[in-house]
């Protein structure tokens, strides 16, 4: 029991009992009073009396780890007013920003782990670009969401940016730690090239058309949350601009320097929206 004032209100104790199980045995709740000790109070003693009662469920299903998920791509494009438009297609154009991959959801899956990399094709195609498993594995980006899409910000030189995605369980009440994998959309193999890999994004645009001197830098974090760094530099490579945004809204904070006839830092734009 525990006596818990509250303010102008009159005190009031309160008392909790919870009854935890491994199992779906819990169909209805019943609560029954034994005595009533009525010490000093006036009225009725119902009045003063509140009873709350519920029931919380953690479900778990089984996950077929056999499963291959089909995932696929949307390209997005934003006005200046931040509409916000998507299409279909293989090959990226100036007018897109991000790209968006999705895939169905999985019964028994309780995260979606997904896998990108990003192949350079200046001089071939996707036919004469090799990608072994062994190369997408250790060369690729994972994070692990509970939604069945996500979105990647253009920002690549040309080339194919590969991907592919799979289930994440558990084994089930008692073990909600150990982790159930399932099968990869693509499992990939020793001799592939990026054309074997089913699930692609050709890169045709590249970033700011290859016109400026860029370099991109992400921090993730958990549920596949990311802050995105882009600075620009100039001929001489000195820092002018710097964008960041966050991939949990749609703003971004600008940065920039201004350097004078000698190349010295003169003037420093705090970042703003």
């Amino acid at each position: 029991m525990t006596y818990n004032p509250s303010g102008a209100m009159a005190p009031s104790y309160d008392e909790m009992y919870y009854y935890e199980s491994t199992s779906s045995d819990i169909s209805k709740i019943r609560v029954t009073v034994q005595d009533v000790k009525v010490n000093g109070v006036t009225g009725v003693a119902a009045d003063y009396v509140y009873l709350e009662a519920g029931v919380k469920v953690d479900r778990y299903y089984v996950l077929n780890d056999g499963v291959q998920l089909n995932p696929g791509h949307n390209l997005i494009s934003y006005s200046s007013t931040g509409a916000e438009t998507s299409t279909t297609g293989g090959v990226t154009s100036a007018s897109n920003h991000d790209v968006e991959l999705y895939w169905e959801f999985l019964e028994g899956a309780e995260y979606y782990e997904l896998e990108w990399c990003w192949v350079d094709n200046y001089d071939q195609t996707a036919g004469d670009i090799d990608l072994s498993d062994w190369d997408f594995r250790h060369h690729s980006t994972r994070v692990r969401v509970s939604n069945n899409h996500y979105r990647l910000p253009l920002v690549y030189a040309k080339g194919y940016l590969v991907y592919r995605v799979r289930g994440v369980g558990v084994f089930g009440v008692g073990n909600e730690d150990k982790l159930r994998y399932g099968a990869w959309s693509y499992e990939g193999n020793a001799s592939d090239k990026v054309s074997n890999w089913p699930d692609y994004v050709e890169i045709g645009y590249a970033h700011e058309g290859d016109d400026m001197n860029w370099n991109y830098q992400a921090t993730y974090a958990e549920e596949g949350k990311k802050k995105e760094v882009v600075s620009y530099h100039d001929g001489t490579l000195r820092g002018r601009q710097t964008v960041t945004r966050l991939n949990s809204d749609k703003h971004a904070v600008i940065g920039e320097q201004i350097y004078d006839n000698e190349g010295r830092q003169a003037l420093q734009i705090l970042p703003v929206p």
